[in-house]
């Protein structure tokens, strides 16, 4: 059980270094976008405003999700059966499954959803348009070079 826990330390150890490296690119976007660098490229104020709100409001969630999970993780590395608990849930196969059934089909809904907005949304604006049509090949690229991938790394072939 000693391996399980220093591996379960270990993986929280680095979920923890990733939410330090998104609260530093958090701040630093932030101080980007209240510098007024963003906005300016905006001609109508209310557009800037409007996206200078939504950015900060962003970045606020963002960082408030990311002290809780980083104070979760602090505790869990000083109590041996929370570790233990997270190990079992982090993982569990059957939930490993039933995570990778539902981002299957999460990513297959949202390919549909860009399709329609991009459908209804190219009467009124063609950048618009062109950016859904770029978040559709982004994510089939995406998923057609992952699944290839692991393919490749745990078939037989």
């Amino acid at each position: 059980m000693d391996k399980k826990i220093n591996k379960m330390k270990t993986e929280i150890k680095q979920q923890n270094n990733f939410y330090i490296a998104v609260t530093a690119l958090c701040l630093i976007a932030l101080g980007t976008d209240l510098s007024g660098i963003l906005t300016s490229a905006y001609s109508d104020p209310h557009a800037a405003n409007f996206v200078n709100g939504f950015i900060l409001g962003l970045f606020i969630v963002v960082e408030v999700f990311v002290i809780i999970k980083f104070v979760k993780n602090q505790k869990a590395l000083k109590d041996e059966a929370t570790l233990k608990r997270l190990y079992n849930e982090y993982h569990d196969e059957r939930s490993q499954q039933i995570n990778a059934m539902a981002g299957q089909k999460s990513l297959e809904a949202t390919i549909l959803v860009a399709v329609a907005a991009g459908l209804i949304v190219c009467y009124f604006s063609l950048e618009a348009f062109l950016g859904m049509l770029a978040v559709v090949f982004v994510a089939g690229a995406t998923r057609k070079f992952y699944k290839v991938y692991y393919n490749r790394t745990y078939s037989a072939e």
